[in-house]
């Protein structure tokens, strides 16, 4: 029997999206390294923190992952993770030394 639990950090990247759908492979980033959680997770954005609720499973190819059952998403309150969501916004021309740039100029408000 599997028990619930939990997974919190900062979104960093994705190494799948499907087109079609939420269903991603998302590498979040915890106090205790970067793990890989699995499921609808893709419509969270890198830089914002994510409180997700699942199962921890092993994958024969892809190692230790946690399947996402519950996301609960917050929009990042720190300098690092405002600049990684705001490159990560979609915006033509807004990269990271644009971003940092923002973020200087804003603080920790710039996303606002």
């Amino acid at each position: 029997m599997t028990h619930s639990a939990q997974l919190n950090g900062t979104l960093i990247g994705f190494k799948y999206q499907a087109d079609e759908s939420a269903f991603a492979v998302a590498k979040i980033k915890t106090e205790d390294g970067t793990h890989l959680a699995v499921g609808s997770v893709g419509h969270a954005k890198p830089g914002q923190t994510v409180h997700l609720s699942g199962k921890w499973s092993f994958h024969p190819s892809f190692g230790e992952q946690f399947t996402v059952e519950e996301i609960i998403i917050k929009n990042p309150e720190n300098r690092k993770g405002i600049i990684l969501y705001l490159q990560n916004a979609g915006i033509q021309g807004l990269g990271k030394k644009r971003a940092e740039q923002i973020v200087a100029g804003l603080g920790l408000q710039a996303i606002e």
